[in-house]
């Protein structure tokens, strides 16, 4: 389960803050591969999510250095701008599919670096979440302070980094 505020809580999110979101969303999966060697739709909600949160980064917030700081769906709601969409044979949505594709991707790796170098901890914690059902509190602070930040990551979330390809 990963929760994050409703946008309407939050009008300000940094380039760096939706990198580690990615990464998060795409935890389950990762986990999926590294601790059981295989996938299940277990994890299709966080994957809309992401893929979600990717487009919109690109595509609309104009985070990615390669497409720049355009709008996509502003371009394509006036008739003069949506010239831009077109020049090329539509290349700028095709290089927008592409972003987000790469930075789901990368995100993916990422989230499987932090299972592969927690494993043990995440072990532990399935072992606890068999009797208890969840972890709040206190605990939770004393796991997700156990937990070790593979350079990846920090690489990752860096503005310069996620954004481009």
């Amino acid at each position: 389960f990963t929760y994050f505020p409703p946008p309407e809580e939050r009008m300000l999110v940094f380039a760096d803050e939706l990198g580690g979101q990615l990464a998060t969303l795409l935890g389950g999966r990762a986990a999926e591969e590294v601790a059981c060697g295989r996938i299940s739709s277990g994890a299709s909600d966080d994957i809309k999510r992401a893929t979600s949160l990717a487009y919109r980064a690109i595509a609309e917030l104009g985070l990615s250095q390669k497409i720049g700081p355009l709008s996509l769906p502003a371009l394509s709601a006036g008739e003069e701008d949506s010239l831009l969409l077109r020049q090329g044979g539509g290349n700028l949505e095709q290089a927008a599919e592409k972003e987000v594709t790469l930075l789901i991707n990368r995100a993916l790796l990422v989230a499987k670096e932090v299972v592969e170098m927690n494993l043990g901890l995440l072990e532990e914690m399935a072992v606890y979440l068999e009797e208890f059902e969840h972890i709040e509190g206190d605990l939770l602070y004393e796991y997700l302070d156990r937990t070790e930040i593979p350079p990846m990551l920090e690489d990752f979330v860096s503005s310069k980094h996620v954004w481009s390809s």
